[in-house]
């Protein structure tokens, strides 16, 4: 076979995918090559100022931009991933299709593009205009259909998935909703209104309760679970929450957790006696100076009290308000199973 049979032959390779990829769409719907079309087209990024997501199952979500901010306004104004709605406009400018798959509006309800019968209707609005998008299903060959409100065009696109356009509030509000590192945690403070348990880390590896060392791992495990907070929902602002508060009072378990947060991790013990023993060795210089100095200008500690209030074991919802945020959250119990039901009766330190 010369140069000239392989290229013709490589060419009907390509017409044979791309004619299997509009058959998988509509079966025998006609379809054709058209001129590269862009479907938020004249429409500029910067401009949106508004997305709204829904399903045909009633669940929408909206997401409003306020200055460089996307905020959730059903959650009360609580804050969106700013990261995952860039990729979500990244991945709609992106939009462009080169094939029709269909122009009969009959088509439209079978390739899931239809006003009444979509997999995702994206609304995307800026100052002076709106693009309404349907997505249909995907083929076997990765492609969806999707149409423009009031084009009859069916387009068949790449790039971007109906889980892509999640109609939840958890597929795009921030979360964690408090996160800190557990290694600048120096110590916290447990209230249930009966006194304050104190514990103290001494180093990293070493927690003390009533001057005795206690089961540093179980503590680790009780800070882990305040020092990253995963909401589940958003409940409302805490200022002025004085029905969720009201409804915290009357939860059976009730606890104020204190954290000692400082400026930098803290140091393990086998870290520690490195640095002494690069002292002695090396004896001063400039970065030993260096770091002492920054020692002495040390950050203050940081005090943060995060409020948590939960029912009966049965009762899987838990309220939490971080000292600072605005917002009062809701947590699966499973996650803070462990402060709730702190004991430091039960940590004594076995000592060999």
């Amino acid at each position: 076979m010369n140069r000239t049979n392989m290229w013709l032959a490589g060419m009907l390779g390509v017409q044979v995918v791309v004619f299997g990829t509009f058959f998988a769409f509509c079966g025998s719907t006609s379809s054709e090559k058209t001129e590269r079309v862009l479907l938020l087209q004249n429409l500029t990024r910067d401009e949106i100022f508004k997305i709204t997501l829904e399903n045909t199952e009633g669940q929408s979500l909206e997401l409003n931009r306020k200055e460089e901010k996307w905020l959730l306004p059903s959650k009360h104004d609580y804050p969106a991933d700013t990261q995952k709605v860039n990729r979500l406009l990244s991945k709609l400018f992106g939009l462009e299709s080169s094939y029709i798959v269909s122009t009969g509006a009959d088509h439209h309800r079978k390739l899931e593009v239809d006003e009444n019968n979509y997999r995702r209707k994206v609304t995307v609005e800026s100052k002076g205009d709106k693009r309404v998008l349907f997505l249909g299903g995907t083929n076997t060959d990765n492609f969806a259909s999707m149409r423009v409100l009031d084009d009859p065009k069916v387009l068949a696109v790449d790039g971007i998935k109906e889980w892509d356009l999640g109609t939840q509030m958890s597929d795009w509000a921030e979360n964690p909703y408090f996160d800190v590192e557990t290694n600048r945690v120096s110590g916290f403070e447990l209230d249930r209104g009966a006194g304050n348990q104190v514990f103290v880390r001494q180093q990293l590896d070493t927690w003390m309760h009533d001057g005795k060392p206690v089961d540093g791992g179980k503590v680790d495990s009780w800070i882990g679970e305040v020092a990253k907070i995963h909401l589940t929902d958003i409940l409302g602002r805490a200022e002025g929450s004085d029905v969720i508060l009201e409804k915290m009072k009357k939860k059976k378990h009730r606890l104020k957790v204190t954290l000692r947060i400082e400026a930098q991790p803290i140091k393990s013990a086998d870290s520690e006696k490195n640095a002494l023993s690069d002292d002695d060795a090396g004896g001063p210089n400039e970065q030993n100076v260096k770091a002492g100095s920054s020692e002495e200008q040390k950050a203050p500690t940081e005090k943060k009290t995060i409020t948590i209030a939960a029912g009966p074991d049965d009762d899987q919802e838990i309220i939490v308000i971080v000292e600072g945020r605005p917002f009062v959250v809701k947590v699966d119990r499973w996650r803070m199973r462990g402060i709730l039901e702190a004991d430091p009766k039960k940590l004594a330190q076995k000592i060999p």
